[in-house]
């Protein structure tokens, strides 16, 4: 008989690649993968993320992108 067992989630926001498919292409300063305790901390980073590169198209200073290439995930 086994107790109960109890596992701790990250999540991580992941960019989909070309080559390599979904990837954690998010990283501090160190070049260490950033994982967030929440979904909802993940979500809101990713949320101003996308405000950011949406600014930087309506400036044209980028071509539009697909808000499907970014998705939150547990890990």
């Amino acid at each position: 008989m086994t107790g109960p067992t109890t596992s701790h989630t990250s999540f991580e926001i992941q960019h989909y690649t070309f080559i390599d498919g979904w990837v954690n292409t998010w990283s501090d300063l160190e070049g260490r993968p950033i994982r967030f305790e929440t979904s909802l901390m993940a979500e809101i980073e990713l949320r101003l993320f996308l405000g950011d590169l949406q600014d930087s198209v309506d400036a044209g200073e980028i071509q539009p992108y697909d808000e499907l290439e970014f998705r939150v995930v547990g890990v």
